[in-house]
């Protein structure tokens, strides 16, 4: 990335003559040489390192985030006391209590079961392996929803009132902006309360 802004910068400054340099640099603000009416070419070289240097940690820091996992590389372990007992969750990027983005999967056996609940942002969920069920509402009514094999996706808006449950073993990716938090609609569901 840090490369192809230098390059673009090279390109574009090689691109223009003293003339169109002069016409879009202000004199004023520049300043002309005193013999030949040109702009300091001296001036222009300390703005534009100056701008390099402003730039470049940008890409740099960007790069720094870069995350490859493998599944076979995973570190699983308890889901939060915020899920129902019996789910595995591992991190792959980000945090999703803070605020960014963040990826996470969640394993869970079958006949796992999360009571309605919302989110205070988008909850965006990738099935890898197994069924997800949700359904939407206030009641959770194995009955009703959907039913999503691996390769499914779905999202939930924040604040809209859903659940889940799971007839075999599966695997979901859980991805969006944090903060996120699980608000059981009835607060009695909450598992933090007997956990």
């Amino acid at each position: 990335m840090a490369k192809s802004a230098l390059l673009f910068m090279t390109v574009f400054a090689s691109a223009l003559t003293d003339k169109m340099l002069a016409f879009m640099l202000s004199p004023i603000i520049w300043g002309m040489s005193a013999d030949s009416g040109r702009i300091s070419v001296n001036r222009i070289s300390l703005i534009s390192g100056l701008f390099l240097i402003g730039v470049l940690p940008l890409p740099a820091t960007a790069a720094d985030e870069h995350v490859v996992v493998s599944p076979d590389n995973l570190k699983w372990g308890a889901a939060p006391p915020a899920f129902p007992k019996g789910a595995q969750i591992a991190v792959l990027s980000g945090d999703p209590s803070m605020e960014g983005l963040y990826v996470v999967r969640l394993k869970v056996p079958a006949g796992y079961k999360v009571p309605p609940h919302t989110h205070p942002n988008d909850e965006n969920i990738t099935v890898i392996s197994g069924t997800f069920n949700i359904g939407m509402g206030d009641k959770l009514d194995e009955k009703k929803g959907d039913a999503l094999k691996a390769g499914g996706f779905a999202r939930a808006p924040k604040g809209m009132q859903h659940y889940a449950w799971f007839t075999e073993d599966t695997i979901v990716q859980l991805h969006g902006m944090g903060p996120q938090s699980i608000i059981y609609v009835n607060p009695a569901d909450d598992p933090r309360k007997s956990n």
